[in-house]
């Protein structure tokens, strides 16, 4: 399967329109990247049954290149594992499943301060 890694922002021009990965904070005068400016993402072509429309799943808001590209790694070895054909394809199925329903937790805990995996040790979550 192939992917690839991207950091982008969310910076708007003068029109309201988003910069994405054209804004010019995103890299530092000697082309480097900016690690105070933007997140970073990654793409990941899923397999599909032959004939099928091609999928690609995208997911970001990562702080480093780093931990997105180890997800990505991730996700692809799971992708990975089920055998082709028809039982092979509903258990891919069964996988993104599991992995979105994983990303949006994630996602929810990333941006509340009530999160278990944020509370402090010794505190008990009231998020259920």
């Amino acid at each position: 399967m192939n992917g690839s890694t991207y950091k982008r922002c969310r910076c708007r021009d003068t029109t309201g329109r988003e910069l994405g990965a054209a804004c010019p904070s995103l890299h530092r005068k000697d082309g480097t990247w900016n690690p105070r400016h933007g997140q970073w993402y990654f793409r990941l072509d899923v397999p599909t049954v032959h004939g099928a429309p091609r999928k690609v799943m995208k997911r970001g808001g990562y702080a480093t290149q780093a931990e997105a590209e180890g997800l990505r790694q991730k996700i692809d070895q799971l992708l990975a594992i089920p055998e082709p054909g028809p039982a092979g394809d509903q258990a891919r199925r069964d996988l993104l499943t599991a992995i979105e329903k994983a990303s949006r937790r994630a996602r929810i805990c990333r941006t509340t301060t009530r999160c278990a995996a944020a509370t402090p040790p010794g505190r008990r979550s009231t998020r259920r």
